[in-house]
Formats: structure tokens, sequence, C-alpha cells
């Protein structure tokens, strides 16, 4: 009997406990806030607050410190790509794009009743018939006939201290072909967009024509806006 006895009061006891702790775990439940939207960011928040505010590594700062240091790497469309040429004493350059041929001048055929200071003649350029115009004369840079017509230039040597050569270049834009002959053609230039300024007002050679300058072994070179050029050209040979 005493063991029974004993064993009931153990079970007695443990239920009063478990009773006990359902109603203390209940009455918590009650007491806590149900979680909403705003505490959960706030505890986000806090976790992102204490993950930043830690210590950076040792080599962390130097690390960024070098690689603020190194340069800047150019990208193809930060590059620009011209053709430099000479008409008289101006430099002047045109996009590698707009530019499909340069070669040796060739004879100039005049239009009866057609010809102007810009619009000078015809020429054949690979068994095709071309406008021949003057930058010349369209620029107002120097002659407004570059050689005569019917004759091709040789090479001489000028004030430039080495022999010079004209070039017949074939401009392309829009579908559309002209010749226009170049005192010299200097190559092509290769430079970052950055090194391009704004046309100073000083700057008289093809002002109305040149969307910017850039330098170029101690000279101003004027770069062409193509689509003014054309525009200008079309007007004159109507």
């Amino acid at each position: 009997m005493s063991a029974s006895l004993t064993l009931l009061s153990d079970g007695s006891h443990s239920r009063h406990h478990h009773h006990k702790d359902r109603r203390a775990a209940t009455a918590l439940e009650r007491a806590a806030p149900p979680e909403t939207p705003a505490a959960a960011v706030a505890a986000v928040s806090e976790t992102a607050r204490a993950f930043f505010d830690r210590p950076p590594p040792d080599d962390y700062l130097a690390e960024w410190a070098r690689r603020l240091a190194q340069p800047e790497v150019e990208t193809a469309q930060d590059l620009r790509s011209v053709v430099i040429f000479r008409l008289q004493t101006e430099y002047l350059a045109l996009g590698t794009t707009h530019l499909v041929e340069i070669t040796d001048p060739h004879t100039v055929h005049s239009i009866p009743h057609r010809s102007n200071q810009v619009l000078l003649g015809l020429v054949n350029i690979r068994g095709q018939l071309r406008l021949y115009v003057s930058l010349h004369g369209l620029l107002g840079v120097g002659s407004t006939v570059p050689g005569a017509l019917g004759t091709t230039k040789a090479g001489h040597h000028g004030t430039f201290g080495h022999t010079t050569y004209s070039r017949m270049v074939v401009l392309q834009h829009r579908g559309e072909q002209w010749v226009f002959l170049a005192d010299e053609v200097l190559g092509v230039h290769r430079f970052s967009a950055g090194l391009l300024r704004k046309v100073p007002s000083t700057y008289m050679p093809a002002n109305s024509h040149t969307h910017a300058v850039f330098d170029w072994k101690g000279h101003t070179v004027g770069n062409l806006d193509a689509d003014r050029l054309v525009t200008s050209l079309r007007s004159h040979c109507q």
C-alpha cells in the first residue's frame, strides 16, 4: 500500500508541474506581441548595421587605395579614329568611318554651266563618276581651286619642310560619295574622346562645320562634322 501511495504521489506531483508549465507558457504567449512586418524589417536592419559596423580587415583600405590609384582602362567607346589632312595651312580631320578611299589625283572633267567655287566637276574613281568638290572653296580655306583642272599634282617641297603630295579623298556619308583634294594626308590618328575640346570663338577655319578641336603635334585640328559638311556640299551642288 505504501509503495502504491508513493507512486501515486510521484505521478500527481509530475502532473501538477506539467499543468503549471502549460499555464506559464500560455501566459507568455498572451503577453508577447505578434511579429509585424515593421518589426521584421527592424530586426534585419539591426543585423545589417551590425554587419557593416564591424571593423574591416587590416588590408581592406590598402586594397581599395591600390585599386583607385590604377589608371582607368579606356573602352572602345572612348576612342576616336580620324584621318588628319591639311588644306593650305589648316589641319582638319574626318572620322575614318566616313572615308572609303585615299588615292592619287585623277583627271577632273568640268561640268558645263554647273561648276562653281565648290562643285568643280567629275572624277572617275574605280570606273564610277563621282562629284569632285572643293573643301577649300566650301570652308573658305586658301585657293578655291586646288590644282589645275584636268591635271595631276606632283609632290612639291614647300614651306612645311618636307615634300608633300596632294591626295584625292573619297568621302562617303549616308550612301553618297564625294571626292575632294587635300593638300596633304597625314594619316590615321586615334585618341581619347576626352581630348576633344569645344571650338573656341577665335577658331576661324571651317568654324560652322567643326564640332570640336583637338591638339596634334603642335597643331590645332578641327574635327569636321560629316552631317554639316555633306549638307553644305549638297546645297552647293543642286
